[in-house]
C-alpha cells in the first residue's frame, strides 16, 4: 500500500472511530424495572482506543518493555 493509500485509510478509521464513540446510545421499551436495555452494547471490539502514533508511523508495536523481558519467568511444572 502506498504511503498516500495508508494516510487515507488510517483517516477514515479515525473518523469512523470518532462518529462511533460521539453516538448516542437509545433506551428501549421494557426491560424488567431492574435493569434497562439499549440499542447498541455498551463496549464492542471496535471502542477499543487507537494509537495515533501508531497509525501514523506505520512502525510494529512493541509488546513487552525491553525491563520485562529482561525479567526471569517461571515455567510451569510438568504435569504427573
Amino acid at each position: 500500500m502506498s504511503q498516500s493509500g495508508f494516510k487515507k485509510q488510517a483517516q477514515v478509521l479515525f473518523k469512523n472511530h470518532e462518529k462511533l464513540l460521539a453516538r448516542r446510545n437509545k433506551k428501549l421499551p421494557g426491560g424488567n424495572g431492574i435493569y434497562d436495555r439499549y440499542e447498541f452494547p455498551v463496549l464492542t471490539a471496535a471502542h477499543a482506543p487507537i494509537s495515533g502514533a501508531t497509525i501514523s508511523t506505520a512502525k510494529p508495536i512493541r509488546c513487552f518493555s525491553s525491563a520485562w523481558a529482561s525479567m526471569p519467568h517461571s515455567t510451569p511444572a510438568s504435569a504427573p
